[in-house]
């Protein structure tokens, strides 16, 4: 991780990370979608909320809120968790080396703007990387879990709270916004 940013309690973060390289990728299978995300929990649930999440073939993004502020304990936790993934994909596919480039990114989130338009972002992005062209389709970002009122593990009321509501939330997602015309940069947060 960016040894710059140093994880606080309350606060939000954007946290994403990719393959090794464009080629490769982190999940090979259906069922690794999943298990990446059980792993997720069993490393890192109990130390975050996640309050949007997507995956795609070849990275993923989070955005999460900090329930404890133990930077080490963190990133302690998401090194294992790293290992943790990339042990059983190198097992399931063979193969040898780093699964992930070296350190996720993390980007602090402070202000509230940046929210409502990180978690669309998030959402977009399979959209943005043309792996599908609506993203109401994709089956691993956390929109379908946000939308309904299934059992989740998400901040869901946090979530729509923000938003001002689930038919707000959704209303914002329908806006036919493209990446380019949002007006967010990371770098744009790390400025806070």
């Amino acid at each position: 991780m960016d040894a710059k940013t140093s994880f606080v309690a309350h606060d939000f973060y954007h946290i994403f990370n990719r393959a090794n390289s464009q080629a490769d990728k982190l999940f090979f299978q259906e069922k690794n979608y999943c298990f990446f995300l059980d792993k997720w929990n069993e490393y890192l649930g109990s130390l975050v909320e996640v309050w949007a999440y997507c995956l795609v073939p070849n990275h993923f993004h989070f955005l999460v809120r900090i329930i404890e502020g133990d930077d080490k304990k963190i990133r302690e936790q998401m090194r294992r968790f790293a290992i943790s993934y990339a042990q059983a994909i190198n097992k399931q596919e063979r193969r040898r080396g780093s699964l992930f480039q070296e350190h996720p990114k993390c980007v602090p989130v402070k202000k509230e703007a940046h929210l409502l338009w990180l978690v669309y972002y998030i959402h977009n992005n399979p959209v943005h990387h043309g792996i599908t062209s609506s993203f109401w389709e994709w089956k691993y970002s956390s929109l379908k879990a946000l939308s309904n009122n299934m059992p989740t593990k998400l901040e869901r009321t946090k979530v729509l709270q923000l938003f001002g509501g689930k038919q707000a939330m959704l209303d914002f997602h329908k806006q036919d916004l493209h990446i380019k015309d949002i007006g967010y940069s990371l770098l744009d947060c790390r400025e806070g």
